[in-house]
């Protein structure tokens, strides 16, 4: 009977996560006026919007090239397929719960190109932390930006920090030890000895996030939302760790608590918020989803891993 009792326990822990983001965006938008928000979204210019999407798809290209850079010391797999690959697992993680979708990638890679799962699953793994190191990066500027924050802001920023310090540290141990290098679930350790694919990853991981925050900036400009210049960064911060949870797919509600949240600290009004947050969603999951469940059926179809498509 152990299946259906951590079965159960899930559904309980996702139903009360879901209930815990229902009643945060419930706190923000009570007495909302929700004419006004369809107005504000009504109007939102068309340019930087367009802008936007295009954005998105080069946020999808640097990611590819992240992969393209870990996986080159063991085999050359071309980006336009990882191009691929990262924009069919993220329509997945859009209908999957939790970003299950990632794992559709694994199995291109294994399907496709013969590269074995736990390698493959360290690449993953690298690509968070060097996400975060990369965030942190973005963060850097902060107490300039927003010298009257509160001292909360700066706790968050120091604990993740330190996530990433001891997170850094472990692996770069990890990768030295031969015993654990031998296991196969730790093969993939043996990327992080060739120090210049791993900068070059690092580069396209920044560069995907400073695309992000573009987007974030033009979907504000789109609104006409008169935000200060620590607008970006803190929202990008607040909706990274609020879809973190893993409540509903494709982050409905959570990536909205964020942003809502965001511009609490900011002062600014919830409409507004809300407004950037929809506009800023679609423009994220939209496009994605449309053109990697077109393109993904296509890819599952492949019988041969260099089949021309």
């Amino acid at each position: 009977m152990p299946g259906p009792k951590r079965s159960f326990s899930g559904l309980a822990l996702r139903a009360a996560l879901v209930a815990a983001v229902a009643g945060g965006l419930f706190f923000f938008l009570r007495g909302l006026d929700f004419s006004a928000l369809a107005g504000a979204l009504a109007r939102a210019s068309l340019a930087p919007i367009a802008l936007g999407i295009a954005l998105n798809f080069v946020n999808v290209w640097c990611k590819a090239n992240y992969w393209q850079a870990m996986l080159r010391p063991v085999q050359h797999v071309p980006v336009g397929r990882l191009f691929r690959y990262t924009i069919a697992s993220a329509a997945g993680s859009v209908l999957a719960p939790a970003r299950a979708g990632e794992a559709l990638r694994l199995w291109f890679l294994k399907q496709h190109h013969g590269l074995p799962l736990p390698l493959s699953a360290a690449v993953f793994g690298m690509e968070k932390l060097l996400d975060l190191l990369a965030l942190l990066v973005l963060l850097l500027p902060l107490p300039w930006l927003w010298p009257e924050r509160p001292p909360f802001v700066g706790v968050v920023v120091r604990v993740l920090m330190g996530v990433a310090l001891a997170a850094a540290i472990a692996l770069f141990v990890a990768s030295r030890n031969k015993s654990l290098r031998e296991r196969a679930l730790f093969k993939g350790f043996e990327l992080l000895r060739h120090p210049r694919s791993l900068a070059r990853a690092f580069a396209f991981v920044l560069a995907s996030w400073l695309a992000d925050l573009t987007v974030v900036w033009l979907v504000i400009v789109a609104l006409g939302i008169d935000a200060p210049p620590s607008a970006g960064v803190l929202i990008l911060l607040a909706v990274n760790l609020a879809i973190a949870i893993p409540a509903a797919p494709a982050q409905a509600g959570t990536l909205e608590l964020g942003a809502l949240a965001a511009f609490k600290l900011l002062g600014l009004a919830p409409g507004p918020g809300l407004a950037f947050a929809l506009l800023y969603h679609a423009l994220q999951v939209v496009p994605i989803l449309l053109v990697g469940l077109i393109d993904g059926r296509r890819l599952l179809a492949l019988a041969s891993p260099l089949e021309p498509v």
